[in-house]
């Protein structure tokens, strides 16, 4: 009978995120990021371009110098490794300059952080620990989460996009613990 109070049920399994799971892979994607930058690993793309005479077409100048200046041709471009992508470097250091020249002081002091990425400054060695949750200082770790995160949402990064307003919630909040489960 479909009314029997002694029948059983099939209730299917949810497949939702924990806010404790959706955080602890906040943590550890804004880590990835992190590392990614700080490392800043960078490799030169060599496309292999080909090589077309244009004899034919130059005029006969004679004694006439012509010169030889950036006869080399372009320097080759470079790639910036990322957990999503591996993206071009020029386009990263051009974002950071924009943030860093931003009229918003909290976009600027953002990318005044990731410019201190960029330059091998002295910047924490990691934003989470070994066990899990946020370092010592969470809103402090976590305002460097959101600084990669940002950049990495500028570069189109999907999951940075997912896990960026977490990241903002701990950065500003003073009273945050530092458990994975309470962050």
């Amino acid at each position: 009978m479909p009314n029997d109070p002694n029948r059983s049920r099939y209730v299917a399994k949810s497949h939702a995120v924990t806010p404790k799971t959706h955080a602890r892979q906040a943590q550890e994607y804004a880590e990835a990021v992190y590392q990614s930058l700080r490392q800043w690993s960078v490799y030169e793309v060599r496309d292999v371009i080909p090589k077309i005479s244009y004899a034919a077409f130059r005029e006969d100048f004679g004694e006439e110098l012509i010169s030889t200046l950036g006869a080399g041709g372009d320097p080759l471009p470079t790639r910036l490794r990322l957990p999503h992508a591996d993206v071009n470097e020029v386009s990263a250091g051009q974002i950071i300059s924009r943030m860093q020249a931003s009229h918003s002081y909290d976009r600027q002091a953002l990318g005044n952080l990731l410019d201190k990425l960029r330059s091998s400054a002295r910047t924490p060695a990691t934003l989470i620990r070994p066990e899990g949750g946020w370092e010592r200082n969470a809103p402090y770790h976590a305002t460097w989460a959101v600084a990669v995160l940002t950049l990495a949402v500028e570069l189109r990064d999907p999951k940075a996009e997912l896990f960026l307003p977490y990241c903002r919630r701990v950065m500003g909040r003073p009273d945050v613990a530092n458990s994975a489960g309470k962050t």
